[in-house]
């Protein structure tokens, strides 16, 4: 749940057109503002906490709407090329599960990662302060992968990947993943980006995309 959410960001659009990819991007610190104006953005950055509350109820929303869709046709789960891959991107979690909109935010996203998934709807949680309040074991039940960078406490190891691994590694971009699909984690080096890579590669893209 620890990753830089620019690699996976940047990874995504990479990968996806503006029509086969929605992002929705919610950014209390306003971290994420180099990403500001993308093509593959459903609205701009969300980065107020009564915001992102209104934005994860509206994604609530559009997976309810998918959901009609998949039944009118008789699916239990929607096939590739159905729906837009729509992702919603939550960085530093703990700006929002650490104020008075707790409870409301925790049961918006338990929600869309329940459900999410059979209507082409992915949730990404990222936080540097993996406290229990924030990392809690409801989002965890319901978030199987996890990924981890170095972390400065044996506890912050564990209330990620229940194990203290992430506090033993070597702090230059490693990182542990943890997937539903294969319990064995693996170790790789995450890729670094310069905030002038990134708005190279995004100028590029909204200058094709016009």
């Amino acid at each position: 749940m620890l990753l830089s959410r620019n690699n996976i960001i940047y990874s995504l659009t990479k990968k996806n057109t503006p029509k086969t990819l929605q992002l929705c991007l919610i950014d209390v610190k306003k971290t994420l503002c180099m990403w500001k104006n993308l093509p593959h953005l459903m609205c701009e950055p969300v980065d107020d906490e009564y915001d992102a509350f209104d934005t994860l109820s509206c994604i609530r929303d559009v997976l309810e709407e998918r959901l009609v869709i998949l039944s009118k046709h008789k699916l239990s789960k929607a096939t590739p090329d159905m729906f837009p891959r729509l992702v919603v991107v939550v960085d530093e979690l703990a700006d929002l599960m650490l104020t008075e909109m707790r409870k409301y935010i925790e049961d918006e996203l338990v929600h869309i990662a329940q459900v999410g998934r059979a209507v082409n709807i992915s949730l990404v949680l990222a936080t540097q302060n993996p406290l229990v309040k924030v990392c809690t074991s409801l989002i965890k039940a319901n978030c199987p992968t996890r990924i981890a960078l170095k972390t400065v406490s044996t506890r912050d190891s564990i209330n990620i990947l229940d194990n203290k691994n992430a506090c033993l590694l070597d702090g230059v971009g490693c990182a542990i993943i943890r997937s539903a699909d294969n319990p064995v984690e693996r170790t790789f080096k995450s890729l670094y980006l310069s905030d002038t890579q990134i708005k190279e590669y995004t100028d590029n893209i909204k200058r094709n995309n016009k």
